[in-house]
């Protein structure tokens, strides 16, 4: 506003906003608070109907990836990644006592940055830790045995049908390529290629369908059926593959490891 008198002007304040911003605090601070909830900055940014530069700013301002940080590690863990800002991975870690709250996001997920997190805890908070829960990234265990040595590592079991299912669909490809294109056997394998991943207890036995491909009635079943008569050693795959699935749904220990070392002839 300008003065009269002087003819001076001044910026009129208020405990609402800050100076030269035209944000109130409360949608500052709800925001902030946000950038801790599992969600999306632009789902953030229409909550607030603000612009999701300015979310992405107050992100970098409050530092709140940091605030995340604790002083004390729950007594299991699960480590992973996701992907955040441009795309770039980044390492969290969380309480995996059902609760799932965070521990820690990284910046990234690189071997360096992680040791050096856990080691900023003392080696008697770090014997704590009774299990970590992983994929199959070699240097999480790596460092889960060296920094951790009271602790048990537990491999997601999602990640163990999906090595599973890609080595399945890579020798399947293979097989499916000795065959002319216009074969019988080759369609058999290039199409309905989903159904060989699926669990046997899901498969029909009664539901029929027209497959356009091999040009027959079949039911979800009978289509897995014939695909797999084309080689034996597919079939042994598809077997194992299937048994360790089932063994890991019913937390059966004795039948995945007599899954893990069977007597068919399978693809390496």
């Amino acid at each position: 506003m300008r003065c009269k008198n002087c003819q001076h002007t001044q910026l009129a304040q208020s405990p609402i906003v800050q100076k030269y911003c035209h944000i109130a605090n409360k949608v500052r601070n709800k925001v902030i608070m946000s950038l801790q909830d599992d969600c999306t900055l632009d789902c953030i940014a229409n909550d607030n109907n603000i612009s999701p530069s300015t979310v992405n700013r107050y992100l970098d301002q409050s530092r709140a990836i940091a605030s995340l940080i604790k002083q004390e590690l729950p007594i299991n863990m699960a480590l992973g990644e996701f992907r955040g800002v441009n795309q770039q991975l980044h390492f969290i870690c969380i309480d995996n006592d059902g609760n799932h709250k965070i521990q820690a996001i990284l910046p990234d997920r690189y071997k360096r940055t992680i040791e050096n997190y856990f080691l900023s805890f003392p080696i008697q908070e770090r014997a704590r830790v009774k299990t970590i829960s992983m994929d199959l990234n070699s240097y999480y265990q790596e460092i889960a045995r060296r920094l951790f040595p009271n602790t048990q590592i537990i491999i997601d079991r999602f990640h163990i049908v999906a090595m599973l299912t890609r080595a399945f669909n890579q020798y399947r490809a293979q097989v499916m390529k000795r065959f002319e294109k216009t074969s019988r056997n080759y369609r058999l394998l290039k199409f309905s290629w989903r159904l060989y991943l699926v669990s046997e207890k899901k498969l029909s036995n009664v539901n029929a369908y027209y497959d356009r491909h091999i040009r027959q009635q079949v039911t979800s079943n009978e289509r897995v059926d014939l695909g797999l008569l084309v080689d034996e050693r597919l079939m042994a795959d598809y077997n194992v593959m299937q048994s360790i699935m089932t063994n890991l749904s019913h937390r059966d220990m004795d039948g995945l490891t007599d899954a893990l070392y069977p007597s068919e002839q399978i693809s390496s």
